[in-house]
């Protein structure tokens, strides 16, 4: 059984998204809103002041915040220390007007601070929600400060698939496409709930970034001086103005034909290099490309015979788990769920790290908690009303002694927070995002122990 530790995704994670943030109309506080009009609020913002002090306290007036809400900085001037611009820190709620903040969300620490400070101090709330007008005549009551005039109906479709549902997805025709860049190490991706016909997953080394110049000839030649790609390295270029035609920005290309200061591109891996055109203007950046793969998410499975592979309709598998990328900091990886002519749909996006606790023992358990009814009227017929379902496993692993301790610290630190178990990634059944009920370790022989664990998924 593996799991992955997820990491939140906020603002300043999501460096871009294909999906646009327009449901509906932004609040606009000198609007009068009539009885189900909805609005949106992204990432309201104020001005703050905070106290250097053990620990800091964070004034926001009528803030409207609840705990674990996602908050960043910025300033004019200088922070006090402790306290990095454009970090996430997570709240906690003082009074109304009041909070302290944390690193980490698990094992909540208030921050300190010290130094000194100086300039106007901005906090911005990671917060992407649709709300709905509920009475006439609603003027000036900010939404996230007055439930009893507007009602949260959660994220807007961009956001959908970063919310703790898996029933809320985010829909687009053709493609959903983001890219992220979470601070830290990161190495799986958790994809839920989805609907396309394939899933790719590519990861680039942030810290790659070299200034290059191309040339318009046949072939292209790329200078990168001092480089150190080999033949079949992945690479991919910005821009601050055009590339020469024939080279498309963010597109994963390879290195073929290198030299010490400089390689031609490739398409594929040892192909033909690649001929370039026209005109090219700005400065040109390369950065390695660390992973790219592409998966089809038709299923084959129960296509044994002739009869099935013609007659049976195509199943799509409904979750996909990347948990072979490398292990790089502050990585950039771009996800992209595609199917040409179809309503691109995915419940939950999860990032984070992969832990591994063990081999899962054959024998595992998996199935549903169904939440339909069956209602029986006055003449005995019966009506089936049609509600949401969660996944639930029982899995038995095997762990090796040296680890029983670490594997039981991380899973009580995870006690009550949802995460995405695996009994095994290639049995999409056995992927599940949410809490586990109870575990147990049996310390069974000298080398091994057994885990046993029983796990409930979310709806």
């Amino acid at each position: 059984m593996k799991l992955i530790r997820p990491k939140h995704i906020n603002n300043a994670y999501l460096l871009s998204s294909n999906v646009t943030e327009a449901d509906y109309s932004s609040y606009n506080a000198g609007t009068t809103y009539a009885l189900g009009e909805k609005v949106i609020v992204v990432s309201p913002s104020a001005t703050v002041t905070m106290t250097i002090a053990s620990p800091c306290v964070i004034t926001w007036t009528a803030h409207g915040l609840v705990d674990d809400t996602v908050i960043i900085f910025t300033t004019t001037g200088a922070l006090p220390t402790g306290i990095t611009a454009g970090q996430h820190y997570y709240v906690r709620v003082l009074t109304p007007d009041t909070f302290n903040i944390s690193e980490t969300k698990l094992n909540f620490k208030e921050l300190t601070t010290s130094g000194t400070q100086s300039g106007t101090h901005t906090g911005t709330a990671s917060m992407h929600n649709v709300y709905e007008s509920l009475s006439n005549n609603n003027v000036g009551n900010t939404p996230r400060l007055s439930p009893t005039w507007w009602l949260d109906l959660g994220a807007t479709n961009r956001w959908k698939m970063f919310d703790l549902s898996i029933a809320s997805r985010t829909t687009n025709a053709d493609s959903i496409s983001i890219s992220l860049q979470p601070i830290g190490r990161c190495d799986s991706v958790a994809l839920l709930n989805i609907s396309a016909a394939t899933s790719r997953f590519r990861m680039t080394d942030s810290g790659s970034s070299a200034t290059i110049t191309m040339t318009i000839a046949s072939p292209c030649v790329v200078t990168d001086t001092g480089h150190s790609k080999v033949n079949g390295d992945m690479v991919r270029f910005s821009t601050t103005g055009a590339l020469p035609t024939g080279i498309i920005a963010d597109t994963t290309y390879y290195v073929v034909n290198k030299t010490t200061n400089t390689y031609e591109l490739s398409e594929t891996s040892g192909g033909i290099s690649i001929d370039t055109s026209g005109t090219q203007s700005g400065t040109h950046t390369v950065r390695t490309v660390v992973y790219d793969s592409t998966y089809s998410l038709t299923y084959t499975d129960g296509i044994d015979n002739w009869y099935s592979y013609f007659f049976e309709p195509i199943l799509r598998k409904r979750d996909n788990v990347e948990i072979d990328m490398p292990h790089y900091s502050d990585p950039i990886i771009d996800i992209t769920l595609t199917g040409t002519g179809e309503l691109i749909a995915c419940g939950a996006c999860i990032i984070g790290t992969r832990f591994d606790i063990g081999g899962t023992q054959y024998g595992a358990q998996s199935g549903i908690d169904n939440y339909s009814i069956k209602i029986r009227d006055d003449f005995g017929s019966y009506n089936i009303l049609e509600r949401a379902f969660s996944k639930r496993a029982d899995f038995t692993s095997w762990v090796n002694n040296g680890r029983i301790g670490a594997v039981q610290d991380i899973l009580s630190d995870y006690r009550a927070t949802p995460i995405v178990y695996i009994g095994e990634e290639s049995l999409t059944n056995t992927i599940i995002y949410g809490f586990y009920k109870d575990f147990s370790i049996n310390i069974s022989y000298p080398t091994v122990s057994i885990c046993t664990t029983t796990i409930e998924g979310l709806t």
